[in-house]
């Protein structure tokens, strides 16, 4: 009997100690570490390029940027579970498991996240006016080369989706969740989503959006459902606006 309660309380022991291991304040660090590095390399390009519109002149540098600012995004928050917290990435979404399935949710989800916030869009423009178009789609009204147009569309679609999942719904949800439980997780994550866009008129929308996404993550278990549904939103963001 003791042996049993023993054991009992040793894999009690273990699992705390495992939650332990993921910290709120890592995610503050992800950030920090992120902009600094992301500033060196801004200002690296700058001497080496000078003062020029790298969408429209130099379509695949501005690419490049948008490849360069995805990795650091992605590969920081996985450094840390792999190095410091020694968890395989299964931990953070990374599963192949049923793939198909999370395709179909995950598309059907992105559709019904931008129908969600159009309706949201309708509504805060009745009310206090149009909001500011986000950056991205700024940049690809200014794209005017077919060659430009297709740098800010892949970095809009493909790149945003991809290390933005990692990051706030694998990296950053999982630790809320793992520290204060699925609520707190979800309006976290989903404020920090919001918080990192820098855009106060659609703050609700990109709320919402980050909630929806955080939601299917939590019921899926993978980042391929979110990563789809954020890629489909954006599609819809852009060709349908």
């Amino acid at each position: 009997m003791n042996s049993g309660n023993d054991s009992s309380s040793n894999s009690r022991a273990s699992s705390q100690t495992h939650d332990h291991r993921w910290r709120v304040t890592d995610v503050f660090l992800v950030l920090v570490s992120y902009s600094f590095f992301l500033l060196v390399f801004l200002i690296i390009e700058a001497r080496w390029l000078g003062a020029v519109d790298v969408v429209e002149n130099r379509p695949w540098i501005h690419l490049f940027e948008e490849l360069v600012d995805a990795a650091i995004l992605s590969l920081l928050p996985i450094l840390i579970v792999v190095k410091r917290y020694r968890v395989p990435l299964e931990e953070i979404g990374f599963s192949t498991s049923n793939i198909a399935k999370n395709i179909c949710i995950g598309f059907a989800t992105g559709v019904a996240l931008w129908l969600v916030m159009s309706g949201i869009d309708l509504g805060i423009t009745k009310l206090v006016g149009p909001s500011t178009s986000h950056p991205y789609l700024e940049m690809l009204d200014k794209a005017v080369s077919p060659s430009s147009r297709i740098a800010v569309l892949l970095s809009i679609v493909v790149l945003a989706p991809i290390s933005e999942e990692i990051f706030f719904r694998g990296f950053v949800f999982t630790i809320f969740k793992r520290n204060y439980g699925r609520v707190a997780a979800l309006i976290a994550s989903a404020t920090l989503f919001s918080i990192v866009h820098f855009d106060l008129l659609s703050f609700v929308q990109i709320f919402v959006a980050g909630f929806g996404l955080a939601i299917l993550f939590d019921w899926t278990r993978s980042l391929v459902s979110p990563m789809l549904a954020h890629v489909t939103l954006n599609v819809f963001s852009v060709y349908f606006r």
